[in-house]
């Protein structure tokens, strides 16, 4: 396996290349804690980077599973999180997904992808009905 430098700053830790992954994976290896300043802050380095990481992640897995079928109680059970934290998760990220949607869907240069970015009214709605949120509004 290679060495890796252990990053000592966020700033370090965020740009590591392969990001959540590779944060993971450093972390894991992280040689046994030695008492010293340097290893205490890449611990932290690398569990602070990786924490922005999985925090963005959340709300896409939520929506994941919701749409795979799961019900919010599951969801609670899955993420150790109440209903009312992650409907606001959710709903922060959907809300930027559905501005998303209706800012790129007449887009003629991306009209190649053939799959659109972001989330339709509709796909708003069947997760939001499942985590008791309301239903999409333009008002």
């Amino acid at each position: 396996m290679e060495t890796m430098t252990m990053p000592t700053t966020y700033a370090e830790a965020h740009a590591i290349e392969g990001g959540a992954y590779r944060l993971a994976r450093m972390w894991v290896d992280a040689p046994v804690r030695d008492g010293s300043a340097e290893r205490e802050l890449s611990e932290l380095a690398v569990m602070s980077a990786l924490t922005d990481w999985l925090k963005r992640w959340l709300p896409i897995h939520i929506h994941g599973a919701v749409e795979a079928g799961a019900t919010m109680e599951q969801i609670e059970a899955a993420t150790g999180h109440i209903a009312t934290l992650i409907r606001e998760v959710w709903r922060n990220w959907a809300t930027g997904q559905r501005h998303l949607y209706e800012h790129t869907r007449n887009d003629p240069d991306l009209a190649a992808l053939k799959v659109p970015l972001g989330l339709t009214v509709e796909a708003y709605d069947r997760v939001a009905q499942v985590l008791g949120c309301p239903p999409w509004s333009t008002d």
